[in-house]
Protein backbone atom coordinates (compact mmCIF):
# COMPACT_ATOMS: atom_id res chain seq x y z
CA UNK A 1 0.00 0.00 0.00
CA UNK A 2 1.18 3.55 -0.54
CA UNK A 3 0.60 6.61 0.77
CA UNK A 4 -0.31 8.10 -2.74
CA UNK A 5 -2.87 5.28 -3.37
CA UNK A 6 -5.50 5.47 0.07
CA UNK A 7 -7.97 3.25 -2.36
CA UNK A 8 -5.43 0.07 -1.17
CA UNK A 9 -6.25 1.11 2.04
CA UNK A 10 -8.86 -0.68 4.19
CA UNK A 11 -9.41 3.00 6.16
CA UNK A 12 -10.62 4.75 2.61
CA UNK A 13 -13.43 6.19 4.10
CA UNK A 14 -11.39 7.61 6.99
CA UNK A 15 -8.96 8.80 5.11
CA UNK A 16 -10.98 10.12 2.67
CA UNK A 17 -12.51 12.47 5.43
CA UNK A 18 -9.85 12.69 7.56
CA UNK A 19 -7.25 12.67 5.06
CA UNK A 20 -3.46 11.21 5.19
CA UNK A 21 -2.32 9.59 8.73
CA UNK A 22 -0.90 12.23 10.74
CA UNK A 23 3.34 11.28 9.91
CA UNK A 24 6.31 12.99 9.96
CA UNK A 25 8.77 12.75 6.86
CA UNK A 26 10.46 9.61 6.89
CA UNK A 27 7.58 7.92 8.93
CA UNK A 28 6.58 4.14 7.39
CA UNK A 29 2.85 4.61 6.27
CA UNK A 30 2.53 0.78 5.53
CA UNK A 31 3.67 0.37 9.36
CA UNK A 32 0.93 3.39 10.05
CA UNK A 33 -1.70 1.58 8.36
CA UNK A 34 -0.68 -2.36 9.85
CA UNK A 35 -1.40 -0.73 13.55
CA UNK A 36 -4.64 1.19 11.99
CA UNK A 37 -5.41 -2.61 11.17
CA UNK A 38 -4.71 -4.22 14.48
CA UNK A 39 -6.69 -1.41 16.35
CA UNK A 40 -9.74 -1.81 13.84
CA UNK A 41 -9.26 -5.69 14.26
CA UNK A 42 -9.53 -5.24 18.34
CA UNK A 43 -12.38 -2.34 18.24
CA UNK A 44 -14.32 -4.31 15.59
CA UNK A 45 -16.24 -0.77 14.31
CA UNK A 46 -19.78 -1.30 14.13
CA UNK A 47 -20.79 2.62 13.23
CA UNK A 48 -18.88 5.51 11.78
CA UNK A 49 -18.11 6.46 15.28
CA UNK A 50 -16.48 3.26 15.86
CA UNK A 51 -14.47 4.09 12.71
CA UNK A 52 -13.54 7.29 14.13
CA UNK A 53 -12.40 5.83 18.15
CA UNK A 54 -10.21 3.14 15.34
CA UNK A 55 -8.20 6.25 13.63
CA UNK A 56 -8.18 8.38 16.93
CA UNK A 57 -6.75 4.82 18.95
CA UNK A 58 -4.20 4.78 15.91
CA UNK A 59 -2.78 8.12 15.90
CA UNK A 60 -2.67 8.38 19.38
CA UNK A 61 -0.56 4.97 19.64
CA UNK A 62 1.50 6.03 17.01
CA UNK A 63 1.90 9.45 18.70
CA UNK A 64 3.34 7.72 21.73
CA UNK A 65 5.60 5.92 20.17
CA UNK A 66 7.01 8.40 18.14
CA UNK A 67 7.49 10.74 21.77
CA UNK A 68 9.64 7.46 22.91
CA UNK A 69 11.40 6.95 19.97
CA UNK A 70 12.18 10.92 19.83
CA UNK A 71 13.25 11.05 23.18
CA UNK A 72 16.12 8.26 22.62
CA UNK A 73 17.25 10.08 19.72
CA UNK A 74 17.56 13.09 21.36
CA UNK A 75 19.42 11.29 24.46
CA UNK A 76 21.55 9.65 21.17
CA UNK A 77 22.35 13.60 19.64
CA UNK A 78 23.51 14.83 22.92
CA UNK A 79 26.32 11.72 23.80
CA UNK A 80 29.06 13.88 21.96
CA UNK A 81 28.41 16.99 23.99
CA UNK A 82 28.04 14.76 26.92
CA UNK A 83 31.24 13.00 26.59
CA UNK A 84 32.94 16.54 26.20
CA UNK A 85 32.05 17.39 29.06
CA UNK A 86 32.92 14.36 30.95
CA UNK A 87 36.52 14.24 29.44
CA UNK A 88 37.12 18.39 30.11
CA UNK A 89 38.37 18.02 33.85
CA UNK A 90 41.20 15.45 32.56
CA UNK A 91 42.41 17.29 29.48
CA UNK A 92 44.63 19.76 30.04
CA UNK A 93 43.73 23.22 28.07
CA UNK A 94 45.89 24.14 24.92
CA UNK A 95 48.06 26.91 25.62
CA UNK A 96 46.85 28.15 22.37
CA UNK A 97 43.97 27.07 20.04
CA UNK A 98 42.52 28.00 16.99
CA UNK A 99 40.33 25.36 16.12
CA UNK A 100 38.32 22.78 18.58
CA UNK A 101 39.39 21.95 21.94
CA UNK A 102 40.79 18.15 22.31
CA UNK A 103 38.06 16.96 24.15
CA UNK A 104 35.41 17.77 21.11
CA UNK A 105 37.72 15.94 18.77
CA UNK A 106 37.95 13.06 20.79
CA UNK A 107 34.10 12.45 21.44
CA UNK A 108 33.26 12.99 17.91
CA UNK A 109 35.92 10.81 16.61
CA UNK A 110 34.72 8.05 19.96
CA UNK A 111 31.31 8.35 18.42
CA UNK A 112 31.84 8.99 14.86
CA UNK A 113 32.90 5.70 14.02
CA UNK A 114 35.49 7.01 11.66
CA UNK A 115 38.59 6.89 14.38
CA UNK A 116 41.15 4.31 13.33
CA UNK A 117 41.83 1.47 15.62
CA UNK A 118 44.82 3.08 17.26
CA UNK A 119 42.90 6.50 17.97
CA UNK A 120 39.90 4.76 19.06
CA UNK A 121 42.25 2.30 21.66
CA UNK A 122 43.62 6.20 22.82
CA UNK A 123 40.31 7.41 23.67
CA UNK A 124 38.94 4.32 25.44
CA UNK A 125 41.75 3.87 27.46
CA UNK A 126 41.58 7.49 28.37
CA UNK A 127 38.09 6.87 29.26
CA UNK A 128 38.83 3.75 32.09
CA UNK A 129 41.44 5.50 33.35
CA UNK A 130 39.29 8.01 34.28
CA UNK A 131 36.56 6.17 34.79
CA UNK A 132 33.88 7.20 32.42
CA UNK A 133 31.54 4.48 31.55
CA UNK A 134 28.76 4.28 28.85
CA UNK A 135 26.47 4.64 31.19
CA UNK A 136 27.73 7.84 32.66
CA UNK A 137 27.90 9.13 29.05
CA UNK A 138 24.32 8.51 28.75
CA UNK A 139 23.53 9.97 31.84
CA UNK A 140 24.98 13.38 30.97
CA UNK A 141 23.34 13.38 27.64
CA UNK A 142 20.12 12.93 29.45
CA UNK A 143 20.47 15.57 31.94
CA UNK A 144 21.66 18.16 28.85
CA UNK A 145 18.59 17.43 27.22
CA UNK A 146 16.48 17.01 30.54
CA UNK A 147 13.97 19.28 29.80
CA UNK A 148 13.38 18.00 26.44
CA UNK A 149 12.80 14.80 27.53
CA UNK A 150 10.15 15.87 30.26
CA UNK A 151 8.21 17.76 27.52
CA UNK A 152 7.92 14.35 25.68
CA UNK A 153 6.91 12.67 28.65
CA UNK A 154 4.19 14.90 29.23
CA UNK A 155 3.54 14.20 25.99
CA UNK A 156 3.50 10.48 26.11
CA UNK A 157 1.57 10.88 29.51
CA UNK A 158 -0.94 12.91 27.69
CA UNK A 159 -1.59 10.48 25.26
CA UNK A 160 -1.72 7.64 27.55
CA UNK A 161 -4.53 9.66 28.98
CA UNK A 162 -6.09 9.83 25.70
CA UNK A 163 -5.89 6.34 24.97
CA UNK A 164 -7.38 5.56 28.69
CA UNK A 165 -10.49 7.27 27.19
CA UNK A 166 -10.79 5.60 24.91
CA UNK A 167 -10.42 2.31 25.91
CA UNK A 168 -13.25 3.18 28.61
CA UNK A 169 -15.51 4.46 25.91
CA UNK A 170 -15.12 1.32 23.92
CA UNK A 171 -15.60 -0.74 26.53
CA UNK A 172 -18.59 0.87 27.95
CA UNK A 173 -19.85 0.85 24.19
CA UNK A 174 -19.11 -2.55 23.88
CA UNK A 175 -21.24 -3.38 27.39
CA UNK A 176 -24.18 -1.54 26.66
CA UNK A 177 -24.12 -3.96 23.42
CA UNK A 178 -24.14 -6.88 25.44
CA UNK A 179 -26.80 -5.65 27.75
CA UNK A 180 -28.98 -4.61 24.45
CA UNK A 181 -28.14 -8.09 23.19
CA UNK A 182 -29.14 -9.43 27.28
CA UNK A 183 -32.99 -7.63 26.49
CA UNK A 184 -33.40 -9.02 23.02
CA UNK A 185 -32.94 -12.49 24.70
CA UNK A 186 -36.55 -14.42 25.75
CA UNK A 187 -36.54 -14.96 29.58
CA UNK A 188 -36.71 -18.71 30.46
CA UNK A 189 -38.91 -19.73 32.75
Amino acid sequence: MSANNPKDSPANEMFDLFGPPPLIRGEDVTRYWRLNAAVEDDIKPKDFFDKVRVRDTTDKLWERQRCKSSAAALVESFKIEALESLLRPFVPPPTMSFGEDAETVMARDYFSGHAGGKRLEEITCLLEIHGITPEQIRAKAMQLCGHAIAMFNRMEAHCEKSLRTLRKDNARRAADEDHAGDADEPNEV
